[in-house]
């Protein structure tokens, strides 16, 4: 029984898990002249979304959560949102599959975390639903993900100490449907970035406003313009070693875009 997941003409290495959801909305009334429960209803709305867990291993992703990517595939900066022909899965197995069509990324993160490999997960919504059978494929074993130890921040000139990291991605899709029940149009709003990072100590003295580069091992950085630390708990538990969680929203900064990526290698994921 083989399990596949395909993006446009792309494959995963490392897809962990898959939820396809088509979210339908009904209009419901009750009516006069009719037993106790005597209601009418119609389909108003389906929304076709999809969220994908993997192990990363690239950083090229982001073309689709940023939208423009340079000349020369090295660097990836905001831009309008591409359009996805087809994120679909499908488990081998008396024809299961399920995707979506026509979509944009609505949000993205990654975390790492002591213990655990580098994960990525993202939201997409689409237009349209499907049932295709994505084509078979085998996973590139030689790439391997990220562990914890190949990450690296940096704060305007300070490196960090850290034992989590999350950086969230927020494009705000806002779904169209004007007279249809499924989406006619994906608009995306304000792109929203925000981050938390866990520190082994009460304060860290470079926890400031500034700057933000994540060293990703040998697939790329990420380069936030500038953050501003937005809240700063302090924990203390009984003999657990003291750790503070620092919560940051990336802005731009002039003319510099809130963030940019720039890539080491060309793998997608």
């Amino acid at each position: 029984m083989g399990r596949y997941f395909r993006f446009n003409t792309n494959t995963f290495n490392f897809a962990t898990r898959c939820d396809v959801t088509w979210r339908k909305e009904y209009f419901t009334e009750f009516t006069f002249g009719g037993a106790r429960d005597q209601r009418i209803y119609g389909l108003t709305r389906v929304t076709p979304s999809l969220t994908c867990a993997y192990d990363m291993d690239g950083l090229k992703f982001l073309q689709y959560v940023l939208g423009t990517i340079s000349a020369n595939e090295a660097t990836i900066s905001v831009g309008d949102l591409p359009k996805i022909s087809t994120i679909h899965a499908g488990i081998d197995y008396a024809n299961e599959n399920a995707g979506i069509l026509n979509a944009k990324i609505d949000t993205w993160e990654f975390t790492v975390e002591e213990g655990n490999i580098a994960k990525a997960e993202f939201n997409a919504i689409g237009k349209d639903t499907t049932t295709i059978a994505p084509t078979a494929y085998t996973t590139d074993f030689n790439s391997s993900p990220l562990m914890p130890y190949n990450f690296s921040v940096t704060i305007n000139t300070s490196s960090i100490d850290f034992n989590r990291l999350n950086l969230r991605i927020n494009n705000g899709l806002q779904a169209i449907f004007k007279t249809s029940t499924l989406p006619v149009t994906l608009r995306p709003t304000g792109l929203e970035i925000e981050g938390r990072i866990r520190v082994p100590n009460y304060i860290t003295d470079a926890m400031v406003d500034g700057s933000l580069r994540i060293v990703c091992g040998t697939i790329g950085t990420i380069d936030l313009a500038t953050c501003k630390v937005t809240e700063i708990p302090v924990k203390a538990q009984g003999y657990d070693l003291p750790e503070t969680e620092y919560s940051f929203t990336a802005f731009p900064l002039g003319t510099t875009q809130a963030i940019k990526v720039h890539l080491q290698n060309t793998i997608l994921w």
